[in-house]
């Protein structure tokens, strides 16, 4: 089954990846009974100018009518200010929902770590793009190599969480995995994944970060 959701976090990663420095933002809190997912994406308009690239051009790959099939609890917004471009995206998620697409993208946890989504690494993009010529993986890896993803989980769904790691495909647990520190935003719990980890999908699982409850 097509997940609806998830799809349009990832169209949204393609359409500006490839252009100058970019902002992540991802957050996730619970009320009420149900997940609220937030993402944000944008370029400096700034610094596609200087890259040669035009501004105004950047929503001509934009398909309104593709990525306008959303559920009602799905909403996306173009962002147009004097700084920047791109888009936010939010999505209100019952917890008991039956829908593949929405349990696809549920945080999950067991007796030790809780598993959350990191919709930009799930998408592979700039590895697979960047991998037929190391001139081309250098230029990624310069663009990207101050760009940082911040991704927020609220303390009503991690109440507390001593570290954060991306695990490596090896399947070891917390030790060869790329360990990340958290950071207490008051009332929730803060990563910076830093974009150069994005070209390395060869080594870890990028589809998800897993917050440590408590580490041995």
């Amino acid at each position: 089954m097509k997940r609806k959701i998830l799809f349009i976090f990832l169209c949204v990663f393609v359409l500006v990846g490839l252009t100058s420095c970019l902002d992540s933002v991802q957050a996730i809190s619970y009320d009420n009974g149900q997940y609220y997912w937030y993402f944000k994406l944008t370029v400096s308009k700034m610094l596609m100018e200087i890259a040669g690239e035009d501004p105004e051009s950047f929503f001509e790959g934009f398909d309104e009518e593709e990525l306008g099939d959303l559920p009602d609890f799905v909403s996306l917004n173009k962002i147009d200010s004097d700084l920047e471009l791109g888009f936010e995206i939010t999505a209100y998620l019952d917890p008991n929902s039956k829908d593949e697409d929405v349990i696809f993208i549920l945080p999950k946890e067991n007796e030790y770590e809780y598993y959350i989504p990191f919709f930009v690494g799930y998408s592979n993009m700039f590895n697979s793009v960047y991998t037929s010529d190391d001139s081309e993986k250098e230029i990624a890896q310069a663009m990207l190599s101050s760009a940082k993803c911040r991704v927020m989980v609220g303390k009503n769904i991690i109440p507390y969480a001593e570290g954060a790691y991306i695990p490596a495909w090896d399947d070891s647990w917390y030790g060869e995995d790329y360990k990340m520190s958290v950071y207490d935003y008051g009332d929730s719990y803060c990563v910076e994944v830093p974009c150069l980890i994005l070209l390395e999908s060869d080594e870890y699982d990028l589809s998800r970060i897993v917050f440590v409850k408590e580490t041995l």
